[in-house]
């Protein structure tokens, strides 16, 4: 009998993949789950073809992690989950990544976004933050006239 025939995509790829709907939005989004990080690194590259530097990542305690993905993680009993989606703003696409991790009974989470033709992912924090400056002092300057 052939043993191939018995290995499941963890086994061939390193981490599983599950999709997910959230029923908020209806989005229907791809998980890959793994205990190793490098794992998921290998994982991003799959999707994306972008490196993206998992060990230096800034971790950020996520106490609102939808109970969809717990429960995924909980499942495959999994440290890591990670998926892309895109958005469009204005005129520009954006896609973002969102790395989750379980530490004992809190979540953490590290996300990144790149633009249109950029070929790296950047910290979304940094991204939401240089956003809110910009509004600040966009109303800011309105508020002056």
């Amino acid at each position: 009998m052939d043993e191939e025939q018995f290995l499941t995509p963890k086994d061939v790829l390193g981490y599983a993949e599950e999709y997910i709907v959230f029923e908020a939005d209806r989005e229907l989004l791809n998980y890959s789950l793994s205990n190793s990080l490098d794992d998921i690194g290998i994982a991003i590259y799959a999707r994306t073809g972008l490196n993206v530097d998992l060990n230096n990542a800034y971790w950020q305690l996520n106490t609102k992690l939808s109970t969809i993905v717990k429960h995924l993680m909980n499942k495959h009993r999994v440290t890591y989950s990670m998926t892309t989606w895109d958005e469009e703003e204005e005129e520009l696409k954006f896609r973002f990544l969102s790395v989750n991790m379980r530490v004992g009974d809190q979540w953490f989470s590290a996300r990144f976004y790149k633009r249109n033709k950029d070929n790296i992912f950047y910290d979304l924090e940094k991204y939401l933050f240089c956003k809110r400056i910009r509004k600040y002092l966009k109303d800011f300057d309105t508020d002056t006239e």
